[in-house]
Formats: C-alpha cells, structure tokens, sequence
C-alpha cells in the first residue's frame, strides 16, 4: 500500500533515491516485519533537533529552521515570539543526555538544527555514551560544511561510526548565493579537512538537494564531491513549491531534461524522472520571492544564473 502521506518517499524511490523508508530497513533489518515490536517497544533510532540556531540563510529554508532568516526577517515583517519556533530554547542542557541513559536498546542518533555543529550542549550526549561504554552507536549529522567540528572531534573520534552528511547545493558564488552567510572558501577549507578524516571510522557525503536554483549544475557538483573522494545522495525542494523541479515552465522544461539526461552519471540522469506533466504555475510567486529576497541581500539571480533565469522567465 502507498498512503499518500508516504508521497516524498514514493517520489525518492522512483528515481533511485534512498528515501527515509529504505534507509531504515537497511539500518534496522533485524527488526523488520517482527510482530511483537508493540508487545514491549524499544527506542532503537533517535531523530534529535538541536535547535534552529544556524550561520545560513539558504534560500529553500525559512524561519522556522533558521535563527539567521529569523533575524533577517525581523527586520522587514512582523514575526512570532522565537519559542514558538523553537522548541529547544529550554530544554535542559542535560536532558538528553539523561533521557539516552534509560534507551538500552538504541544504535543510532541522527543530529540535526539549525546547523548542528554549532551546539556544543550536546556534547554531552557524547560524553555520556562514552562513559558508558556505547561507542558502537552510530552518529549522524546533517551539516552545512561551514564549521569544520574540531572541538566535537575530540568525542566523536571515540566512537566506532560517525555519518556527516553536508547540505552542498551548489559551488563557489552559486553557493554564497544559494545557502548565504558564508563564503565560499570557509566550506572549501572545511570540505578538504573533512575529506582528510579516516574512511574507516568517518562517513562521508554530499546531501544535495536539487531545486530551480542548481539543476543545471548537478554533474559540476557530482564530479566536486567525486573528487574528495565523497559520495551524493539527492534529495528534491517540495516546499516552497514555487523553488521546486515542477514549477520549471512546460514550454521550456525540455532544455532541463536533456541537460539531465547528458549527464555522465546515472544518479543524475534518473532525476529526469521527477517531472511529471503537471506544472505548479507559480511563476508569479517564484520571482516575487526571488526579487524580494535579491533585494534584501543586494544579490541578482538573473546574472548569478543566466541559463536557468531565462527557462523561468514566461512571457
């Protein structure tokens, strides 16, 4: 059965995307399809939001995931009180770290923000399933690659398995414009320290989300990642509509697609396989967005994107 709530991961699979569905299959096989997961439940995966405090403003994000869009849009619009957009303010530093202590059975954690390498409170998660000696779970972080974790290094090189999976949409000015806030050579610095850690403890990829901003530069960041040795998982923009593959005019898709399928990667070519007929028709919002958040950051998508500016502009 394919609930429609499930659609995202529907959507992954048919293009050969791992979706959140396969991977924990994969991570927790030995646990599927049991049929007495119910009669005494086990904490075995935690998802844990460390926050919105984040150094980027990436154009796909908002508010609600980012405290720099939440300064930024502080200052042009009314916006709501930051508690109700972050959870985590009080929490305790030591919750989870206490909490952890009573899940017997879990083997991995996923860390995510904001931008998680900026928290340091969780290093005490850390510190704890290193006192207890529960090295063998596995670590996972969703980073932006701009801080490179030294001070978290110092923990994490304790454990037998640590994932860092870096939100690189695109490269050089295209990223500064994409994911602002920082330059470009900070996350070069930071890529290449990253693609010197040891392979046999540290995991290592890109995690690219694909949008209007950067399908046309795919095989240009698949060949980057390549190089460091790294490999990419995609992932598609749903929301804001308006940004995603489906809102590329109809009349002019067919320039993206054969771009697509040019590719010398498979991974790249199946993306082809997102579009569907159906057209958002949100030209209206998608350059009234893009206009509005150009002029407040003093940036110009027409220049920075001269291809892709004229597929999205309609008549």
């Amino acid at each position: 059965k394919m609930p429609s709530v499930c659609n995202n991961c529907w959507k992954q699979e048919k293009v050969n995307i791992p979706s959140l569905r396969q991977r924990g299959i994969i991570d927790f096989s030995k646990d599927y399809c049991t049929t007495d997961i119910f009669k005494s439940p086990k904490i075995k995966n935690l998802d844990i939001k460390l926050g919105i405090s984040c150094n980027l403003k990436c154009r796909i994000c908002n508010r609600q995931n980012s405290s720099l869009w939440y300064t930024e849009d502080r200052k042009y619009e009314t916006v709501q009180n930051i508690r109700e957009l972050d959870y985590t303010i009080d929490i305790k530093n030591d919750f989870w770290a206490e909490k952890i202590k009573t899940f017997n059975d879990l083997n991995y954690i996923t860390f995510k923000g904001g931008e998680p390498l900026l928290d340091t409170k969780h290093l005490k998660i850390l510190q704890s399933l290193i006192d207890d000696k529960r090295t063998n779970i596995k670590i996972h972080y969703n980073t932006n690659g701009t801080i490179f974790p030294d001070t978290h290094l110092k923990f994490l090189s304790m454990f037998d398995n640590v994932q860092f999976s870096l939100s690189i949409d695109n490269l050089y000015k295209k990223f500064e414009y994409e994911r602002h806030g920082v330059d470009w050579d900070i996350v070069k610095n930071n890529l290449e320290k990253f693609s010197k850690l040891d392979r046999s403890k540290f995991t290592i990829d890109f995690h690219t989300t694909t949008s209007v901003f950067n399908v046309l530069d795919l095989t240009t960041i698949y060949e980057y990642a390549e190089n460091l040795g790294f490999n990419i998982e995609y992932s598609h923009v749903y929301s804001p509509q308006y940004f995603s593959l489906d809102n590329i005019p109809i009349t002019k898709r067919q320039k993206v697609i054969d771009y697509l399928k040019s590719s010398p990667y498979k991974k790249i070519r199946d993306i082809v396989n997102v579009f569907t007929n159906h057209y958002k028709d949100l030209n209206t919002e998608f350059w009234d967005r893009v206009k509005e958040i150009d002029s407040r950051r003093n940036q110009n998508f027409t220049s920075t994107y001269p291809k892709i500016a004229e597929i999205m502009y309609v008549n």
